[in-house]
């Protein structure tokens, strides 16, 4: 039972910070294009923006439960060899938090300004996202990889440790991986500001092409996955790879129906990038994207705590 609440809250975690780390590059870029006198484009931005911050609240509230689910006096003692860069994880979430607050009031209130505000204003979503896409996979992988005995040496990680880890295979796969699941699900997520809109009446042109400009982004992040997944495979444990190629039923089972489903997933969105963006195929990608998801998770905790029936 703990096992599975632990999965949900580490997806809902997911779910909340790919949207909140790449939501604000993609505003930006909608931004640009309200400047050039898209509307549609500007009101879809600054959802994605105040849902940028609601979601980054929300996200840390489920980092900070699923860290209690998983605290323990390892946990506690792999954390404090950390403790500087915690602090620093600390003011960087802040930063990124104020600064996207900051866009998003001015944004708000003036949705017209000079080249020169905008630009300035640009910088603050650019600055809050990027810091967001680079800084926290980085930090909790690398918690990841001391937790689970990476390092043989006690005492406190050195900065310079620290940023050798950040080139170090395994993370800087799995890091790429976040940031390319970022997009995809944020392109994912303008389905859901289109579909509100359809909610209340709206269901014109320009509803059909921010659909298609959510299903490129979350298309073109996700053929870019495939080979970052194999990326991913290849720097895998041992042990965790055999439990995904047969090992582990249950593993291999999970792991298996998410990758079909991914494919499903690219197809809807396929489809929607060249111009199918009826409502059914927008929630049915919505569906999808959250499934496959919890299933990744599912196949990473369960692999790494060794449940599920083996073979042998």
């Amino acid at each position: 039972m703990l096992a599975a609440v632990l999965i949900g809250v580490l997806a809902l975690h997911m779910l909340c910070t790919h949207v909140a780390s790449a939501g604000p590059v993609v505003s930006l870029w909608l931004q640009w294009k309200e400047h050039r006198g898209d509307m549609a484009a500007g009101e879809c931005g600054r959802f994605l923006a105040w849902w940028s911050i609601w979601l980054l609240l929300l996200g840390a509230l489920f980092g900070a439960s699923a860290g209690l689910l998983l605290w323990d006096a390892h946990y506690q003692a792999t954390l404090a060899r950390l403790l500087h860069k915690v602090h620093m994880g600390v003011w960087e979430y802040l930063i990124s938090l104020g600064l996207m607050i900051w866009y998003a009031v001015l944004w708000s209130r003036t949705h017209r300004v000079s080249t020169g505000r905008l630009v300035g204003r640009s910088f603050l979503a650019g600055f809050a996202g990027l810091n967001l896409l680079y800084h926290f996979p980085v930090f909790f992988l690398i918690l990841a990889h001391f937790a689970s005995g990476g390092s043989p040496v006690e005492g406190p990680v050195e900065t310079t440790t620290f940023q050798r880890m950040i080139l170090h295979g395994p993370v800087l796969a799995r890091t790429t991986h976040f940031a390319l699941a970022s997009f995809a699900v944020t392109g994912v997520f303008m389905f859901v500001y289109v579909l509100r809109r359809r909610r209340g009446g709206s269901d014109g042109m320009a509803e059909r092409q921010l659909a298609i400009w959510g299903g490129r982004i979350g298309l073109a992040a996700s053929l870019v996955q495939l080979p970052v997944g194999v990326w991913i495979l290849m720097q895998l444990d041992g042990d965790i790879q055999r439990q995904m190629m047969g090992a582990n039923y249950l593993v291999t089972g999970l792991f298996a129906t998410s990758v079909v489903l991914s494919l499903f997933l690219m197809h809807q969105l396929a489809a929607v990038s060249l111009g199918d963006a009826r409502s059914p195929r927008l929630v049915t990608s919505v569906l999808l994207m959250i499934v496959v998801i919890f299933l990744m998770v599912a196949v990473a905790r369960i692999a790494v705590d060794g449940l599920g029936p083996t073979v042998g």
